[in-house]
């Protein structure tokens, strides 16, 4: 008897039945496919992502050796400049020791970038040791009075080494030369 009664009301309304039947195939249809694609459409993105990062480095990898050719004409031409902005002020200072302790400044070396630079361990601040030779001569009184100008000097610099020599034969003005190897510490803000 259930069954004929169901058979029947299945009958009096098929048409709402298979259409519940088919709203919940549906309904079932679109989660399963909305669920995963939205994850694959953003895992796709990320890949796409990786994809071009990998051609781009690949890119730079062929044109590396140009690249590391081009960074080093850069980096001397910056050396360049950062001795040539410095070298103004160590012309000046040098100049003005010799006018003060009257000495003649017989050759005064272009300096050079000679070693990495110098970071203190308890400062940010960085400095550039350049290298330079400076000859000067005049009485051992103003030759003297130059070397203690130059350690009050604003200059920072270590001595290299140092060769003193006699000008002149007569004891009453004798004119010696001093040669100074430095190594001045300048700062690097470039």
């Amino acid at each position: 008897m259930n069954k004929e009664i169901i058979v029947e009301k299945f009958k009096e309304f098929r048409v709402l039945i298979v259409g519940i039947l088919a709203s919940i195939l549906l309904v079932g249809v679109y989660f399963v496919r909305t669920g995963p694609a939205s994850e694959l459409k953003d895992r796709h993105a990320e890949m796409n992502d990786e994809v071009q990062l990998l051609l781009s480095n690949q890119k730079n990898g062929a044109n590396l050796p140009g690249n590391l050719d081009t960074l080093k004409e850069y980096t001397d031409l910056m050396s360049d400049r950062f001795i040539s902005q410095n070298l103004a002020d160590i012309h000046d200072v040098f100049y003005t020791l010799e006018r003060e302790s009257g000495v003649a400044l017989e050759s005064f070396q272009r300096p050079e970038m000679i070693s990495e630079p110098i970071t203190p361990k308890a400062n940010e601040v960085e400095y550039q040791p350049l290298s330079m030779a400076v000859t000067i001569s005049g009485t051992f009184k103003n030759v003297l009075k130059f070397v203690r100008s130059l350690e009050t000097s604003p200059l920072l610099y270590r001595y290299n080494g140092l060769k003193v020599s006699s000008k002149s034969s007569t004891e009453e003005e004798q004119s010696i030369s001093l040669t100074l190897n430095l190594e001045l510490l300048s700062l690097n803000d470039i």
